[in-house]
């Protein structure tokens, strides 16, 4: 290491210089401080030993200048002073020294104050470094998170597309609302129709948060959902009179599901078809909190269903079909436990009883009001506070013919 020696004395240069080159270290010598600021501003030295009274420039003029000078690296600054008050050690430390050697020099507190700026210097070099790799990883990882966020925009934008468009068919009108805890959802539903009077739809919501549950729903709802290019498992299940069982098509989603995941992975559904002309609804429930059948002439709501098992939990499952008819004005509204386990300050959950009260107050209003009146509410439940789980419902209303 090399070090600069400041002083207009020459025997204490020849002294200190003879001390410190025996123990290792390069030095440099200057007859004042003006000399010695010129030498620090042309070379890369990390220690400084400078006199205090010295011509031109003194030793507190030279520190305070190394201070207030942006070096690439610290400069470490020792005293020689033949003062010990505490007056002057705590004007040397104010312009800047970091420590003090009384004169005359004691030869061996000169080896070991010098040794002791060495370590420190070290130390501040190695903290350097670690500063340095951490900001290189730092600025990694928020380049890979930049690239992960934007990848996960795009999973989102697609999952978006992939949302059925609230609409009008025939008798039947839909409306839904999705609000995803993450960047994508494990929540999925769509409807479309059969043939020319028969609508079929689902909603699902698969265990677990974030990509692995998108991922999965993403790959339902390509199963599930009927394409110009391939048949789907309702089209696949249609018995002798034509009708489509949605408990069949659960079954098989459960066989299959079992036979190709090899994770825990499971997901809770509703699956069925509305015929738009007699209002018949059949559906199968698999895990998933039971729909609501809203009934237009007494405004009251009722429970459709008894629960049943999970898909891609136990392999050879049996699941039921549950029939009823929606009038003229019912509706039915199909949710994801994220509704009614919405959370307030307090810990309280929204509830099915707040969802049934609400969609009955609103009957008489139009389902875009009532999705948005929900999605209000539960933002004030919720205290505007991020949602932990993903929060969907999709309503199906049954108009008169025209």
């Amino acid at each position: 290491m090399q070090v600069l020696l400041a002083d207009d004395s020459k025997d204490m240069l020849i002294l200190t210089s003879t001390v410190l080159e025996k123990s290792g270290y390069e030095v440099i010598t200057a007859a004042d401080g003006q000399e010695a600021w010129e030498i620090l501003l042309a070379n890369p030295i990390q220690m400084v030993i400078s006199d205090w009274m010295m011509p031109r420039m003194d030793g507190l003029e030279l520190c305070r200048r190394i201070r207030a000078h942006d070096f690439p690296k610290y400069i470490y600054t020792i005293l020689l002073t033949g003062r010990s008050d505490r007056e002057s050690l705590v004007e040397g430390m104010e312009a800047g020294a970091d420590d003090f050697l009384t004169k005359p020099v004691n030869i061996a507190e000169l080896r070991v104050r010098v040794r002791a700026g060495v370590r420190i210097l070290e130390l501040e070099s190695k903290l350097e470094e670690r500063n340095r790799r951490i900001e290189k990883a730092h600025s990694e990882l928020s380049a890979v998170y930049e690239s992960l966020e934007n990848d996960l925009r795009s999973a989102a934008s697609m999952q978006a597309s992939l949302l059925p468009k609230p609409m009008r068919w025939r008798s039947l009108e839909t409306q839904w609302v999705f609000k995803p805890s993450a960047f994508v959802a494990g929540d999925m539903f769509g409807y479309f129709p059969i043939d020319d009077r028969r609508f079929g739809f689902y909603h699902l919501d698969v265990s677990g948060h974030g990509i692995p549950s998108a991922l999965l729903s993403f790959t339902l709802n390509k199963v599930l959902t009927p394409s110009a290019e391939q048949r789907n498992l309702f089209t696949d299940h249609v018995d002798a009179e034509g009708r489509i069982q949605p408990s069949q098509v659960v079954t098989e989603l459960n066989r299959r599901f079992l036979a190709q995941q090899g994770s825990s992975q499971y997901f809770t559904m509703v699956l069925g078809t509305i015929d738009s002309e007699t209002g018949e609804v059949e559906l199968a429930q698999a895990g998933h909190p039971s729909p609501l059948h809203l009934h237009h002439a007494t405004s009251n709501a009722s429970m459709i269903g008894e629960g049943g098992f999970p898909v891609g939990m136990l392999p050879e499952m049996a699941y039921e079909d549950t029939e009823f008819t929606l009038a003229p004005g019912d509706r039915l509204v199909i949710y994801s436990d994220g509704i009614t386990e919405a959370e307030n300050a307090d810990g309280a959950q929204y509830g099915e009883a707040r969802l049934q009260r609400l969609l009955s107050d609103t009957m008489n209003r139009s389902l875009a009001e009532v999705t948005t009146e929900l999605t209000e509410q539960l933002n004030i439940w919720r205290e505007e506070r991020h949602p932990d789980d993903d929060i969907t419902m999709l309503i199906i209303e049954r108009h008169p013919e025209d």
